[in-house]
């Protein structure tokens, strides 16, 4: 189990890791091409597509895994059961999108067409498609398959930025229309994967499995959503308080963050599936493995960062930048607490204890806001990376708390 464990996280991380290096690539033309002030709108623009995604999955995506990996629920049915959730949700982003984005006055200053804001929704929630369906083939543990859909929606994505940004000088449209054309072709990949199990001549229509599902990821859906307000409500606050160009700057260092989140991402994403069964003692020493590679990696992060950031920053996104090695120099001392957190969540869930998680994020997302709301206007950009700081290690200190208490389940 432990070397079968250790295997795909191996795997993952790799793959996560090319990840990193087309996502930084990314990051690096949008950038560059755009300058801070766009870079700003486009960060918060995609900022409030992953709110879409997080307010439509409905803790389902927690529940789907789950189910997959125990057994409990044969597999057409799950699949069966993943797209018509899928179709509810998706009909419920494009609405509630639709809805938020009229009635927030800051977003009528960026300014897109109806028909790219239309698309932009339309893909927003066939991603929810593709999120339920990952996540059933991450529970039948066929990593392999979904390490390379990962990897062919980034590697498509960065194609298309460069020839719509650098080519056709699309400027902001786009880095919009890249993340939707590797949205669709993400779909395209799932569905051909799946589209035997949903040839509805047969209906599973065991209600009572549908409702565990409902019931499993309504618990996990709160600590989705506080989640979010702690990874993305500082963008927000700075575009609110700041301005666009103080944004662009700040989601240089942010985005260096989560992409170098890939490691606790990846195991996250192993941990559930293997925690679900514990056999011969495993879930203990999948913990303890996964949290020493974790020090190890942050711990090289941080001091390649601390050091050298100002340069790195510098030489890959040019000058205009330079300023976000500030709050990236804090920003590194929140990696390793949303790291182990990501890693405990993992484990709880795998325990069948979604419900967990709704402490430990839901009281760090109330001392994000309050916290962010205070500092910024005083701080600035600084105030908010002292925020994330705070909140995710209270987040990491109550979970692990928790898991301490549920590992012998």
């Amino acid at each position: 189990m432990i070397k079968i464990f250790n295997k795909n996280v191996i795997l993952t991380s790799a793959t996560n890791g090319f990840m990193v290096l087309i996502g930084l690539a990314s990051s690096v033309i949008i950038a560059r091409y755009l300058g801070p002030e766009k870079k700003g709108i486009y960060s918060v623009l995609m900022a409030f597509v992953s709110f879409l995604l997080y307010l439509g999955n409905y803790g389902i995506t927690n529940a789907l895994c789950y189910y997959s990996a125990s057994g409990k629920i044969k597999e057409k049915e799950l699949f069966q059961h993943a797209f018509m959730l899928s179709a509810l949700s998706s009909l419920s982003i494009i609405l509630i999108g639709g809805f938020l984005y009229f009635a927030i006055p800051k977003f009528h200053n960026i300014n897109i067409s109806y028909i790219t804001l239309a698309l932009l929704f339309l893909v927003t929630s066939m991603n929810i498609f593709n999120n339920y369906f990952i996540n059933i083939f991450l529970g039948q543990k066929k990593i392999n398959f979904v390490n390379f859909t990962s990897l062919a929606r980034n590697l498509s994505e960065l194609f298309f930025i460069y020839f719509l940004i650098i080519t056709l000088k699309l400027n902001i449209l786009g880095a919009i229309y890249a993340y939707i054309i590797a949205s669709l072709m993400l779909f395209l990949i799932i569905y051909q994967k799946s589209y035997k199990f949903l040839k509805f001549n047969t209906i599973e229509n065991n209600y009572k499995n549908l409702i565990k599902i409902l019931s499993f990821g309504l618990k996990a859906y709160l600590s989705n959503l506080f989640l979010y307000i702690n990874l993305y409500l500082d963008l927000f606050l700075i575009y609110y308080f700041l301005g666009a160009t103080s944004t662009g700057i700040y989601s240089i260092a942010s985005t260096l963050i989560r992409q170098f989140g890939f490691l606790p991402v990846a195991i996250n994403q192993i941990i559930l599936p293997f925690s679900v069964k514990d056999i011969k003692n495993s879930r203990s020493k999948i913990l303890n493995n996964s949290i020493t590679i974790l020090i190890i990696f942050y711990l090289i992060v941080f001091i390649m960062f601390y050091f050298y950031g100002q340069s790195i920053i510098t030489l890959f996104f040019g000058d205009q930048f330079s300023d976000s090695n500030n709050p990236l120099r804090i920003l590194l001392l929140s990696m390793l607490p949303l790291g182990l957190w990501r890693i405990f969540s993992g484990q709880i869930y795998g325990l069948n204890l979604p419900e967990k998680n709704i402490l430990s994020s839901g009281l760090a997302a109330l001392i994000n806001i309050a916290m962010n709301i205070t500092l910024i206007p005083r701080l600035g950009i600084i105030g908010a990376a002292y925020s994330s700081v705070i909140s995710y290690t209270i987040m990491c200190a109550v979970s692990y708390i928790q898991i301490s208490k549920n590992r012998k389940r």
